[in-house]
């Protein structure tokens, strides 16, 4: 699997896409402008989205530690301009039921340039459509539809690096009884859309995520638009047997291959005028040891894991038509614990989680084409119990601060 960022919401590099971005902007103006011709016949939708932003940090983040000063490189008041993502779309219906899809794509988070390029085959499966290519993730792309502000956040999936938004392999999307259960399959490479070996440097592995979800009847009244989702992802399936091999005296060790178990579900709810998303993940990655003894001789194997874990929730109250508020909250452990059959059979719970909070006002003009969202993001460390001095106190792996804080203004142009 891809792994993309560290410390999302505070990591601010300098754009290294450059060309990307310019190739990205000069398509968006041909496209733009190209639209007032009439081709008829031509069987391409061209669509686009550029997700511009300013930030200000809020937060004076070198502090004095126990006689220890601790500095981290953004200081209060730093400010800059940046661009999120930028999308340009080429959909191309070739027969009723062929059509393909070519995404370019810019991040400020990755380098990579095609985000899908894939073949779909409509009604090859009664009520399914099979994908072929670099493929859409079955959950990344559809939370997103629930959630609306990608241009403001990804969602935490994404945003922490539980999933990936495309791989390339086959997908299969599509209804199991109509109105009630849809669901969507991917057999995968397990390197997210990155090109080069996956993220374990295994070509043999290969990743298999589902998502299932169950809808209320329109029969349901008020709670017709209730949805129940459910999502598991394994990784470095199939994968070589033995990836390091190591001697020591009478003790032969050989470390299995890494896997990646992610699962979740989501509950949302959308009405006319608000939409809720509350969501509860787990992501392990781990790895069997095998133990070999000469004297006496016997086999032990044992296993290595490291789990994270996500608490995500969110809402949007659509006040009218131009304008709403928003709002989101991310707890999240990427060391929820570890465990080693060995030593310590239970999970062993760390201290590096903390909690992100977004809140914000958006504004929609020219007909949708336009978004305009000033928004407020901080971020809490976790609380840890300090022994020694017999009190709490705020905990962060990196820095040792308190509590962030930025203000956002994020832009989003869709055509």
């Amino acid at each position: 699997m891809e792994r993309k960022r560290i410390n999302v919401l505070y990591n601010r590099k300098p754009i290294e896409n450059v060309p990307g971005v310019f190739i990205i902007v000069l398509l968006t103006i041909a496209t733009i402008s190209a639209g007032a011709i009439d081709l008829p016949g031509l069987p391409v939708e061209i669509t686009g989205e550029i997700s511009p932003y300013y930030w200000l940090n809020l937060t004076e983040t070198q502090k004095e530690v126990k006689g220890r000063r601790v500095t981290d490189t953004e200081r209060k008041y730093y400010n800059g301009f940046n661009v999120k993502t930028a999308y340009l779309g080429f959909d191309f219906d070739v027969t009723e039921n062929i059509d393909a899809e070519l995404t370019l794509y810019y991040s400020e988070d990755t380098d990579d340039f095609i985000r899908y390029a894939y073949v779909g085959l409509d009604n090859l499966i009664p009520r399914h459509k099979l994908y072929l290519g670099l493929v859409k993730m079955p959950w990344v792309d559809y939370e997103d539809g629930i959630w609306g502000w990608r241009n403001v956040k990804h969602v935490g999936v994404d945003e922490f690096d539980f999933v990936d938004e495309s791989d390339y392999g086959i997908g299969v999307e599509g209804t199991v009884v109509k109105g009630y259960v849809q669901h969507h399959v991917t057999f995968t490479n397990g390197r997210g859309f990155e090109p080069g070996g996956d993220y374990y440097g295994n070509e043999r592995g290969k990743d298999v995520e589902y998502r299932v979800t169950f809808f209320l009847p329109p029969t349901s009244g008020f709670f017709a638009g209730l949805s129940i989702n459910g999502l598991v992802h394994y990784g470095n399936l199939f994968a070589d047997e033995y990836t390091f091999y190591w001697h020591a005296g009478d003790v032969d060790l050989t470390f299995g291959p890494f896997t990646e178990l992610c699962y979740g579900g989501l509950v949302s709810f959308e009405h006319g005028f608000f939409t809720l998303g509350a969501g509860y993940f787990e992501h392990i990655r781990g790895r069997i040891l095998h133990e070999y003894h000469e004297d006496p001789p016997y086999h032990e194997p044992y296993y290595k894991d490291v789990k994270s874990r996500l608490i995500t929730g969110y809402g949007t109250a659509h006040l009218s038509g131009w304008f709403g508020l928003l709002g989101r909250f991310d707890l999240v452990d990427p060391d929820t614990g570890r465990r080693d059959e060995k030593y310590t059979p239970y999970w062993d719970e760390s201290f590096d989680a903390y909690l992100d909070v977004t809140a914000g006002a958006g504004f929609t003009f020219y007909e949708g084409h336009f978004k305009f969202v000033p928004n407020y993001q901080t971020r809490f460390p976790e609380m840890r119990y300090n022994i020694a001095e017999n009190q709490y106190e705020d905990y962060h792996p990196a820095y040792f601060v308190t509590t962030e804080h930025r203000f956002y203004v994020n832009m989003d142009l869709i055509f």
